[in-house]
């Protein structure tokens, strides 16, 4: 077998190493924070108001669903559209560039939007 086998191979096995390494960081962390908490008196009743009221915090976010992020993109391919109309470039690249570069500048007008929200 050739090397680019072999790392064609591997590809798929690191990124499920990876996604179990994320869960599992993910769970001893939450298991580490509540035998803390345990530790320093707080009731089960108590641990689980607190993890309630974070969730809801993540939820009201928008982390799940963002819309600045999806219509940043949806910019992005337009526009990315119509740099391989006038300029001779690969349509992947110009697809992919502006589809996150104006994704992250949506997601930098959200933050800013969001902390003057926060501020008010």
């Amino acid at each position: 077998m050739e090397i680019e086998g072999i790392l064609a191979l591997l590809i798929p096995f690191a990124a499920m190493a990876m996604a179990f390494g994320i869960v599992y960081l993910n769970r001893t962390q939450k298991t580490k924070e509540k035998l803390a908490m345990l530790e320093k008196g707080f009731s089960p009743e108590e641990i689980k108001s607190v993890y309630e009221a974070k969730s809801k915090s993540e939820a009201n976010s928008g982390s799940g669903s963002n819309p600045y992020l999806w219509i940043g993109a949806g910019v992005g391919l337009l526009v990315g559209h119509a740099l391989t109309l006038l300029i001779p470039i690969n349509n992947t690249l110009a697809y992919m560039t502006c589809a996150f570069l104006f994704a992250g500048v949506a997601l930098l007008i959200q933050r800013k939007y969001d902390n003057k929200k926060l501020n008010n």
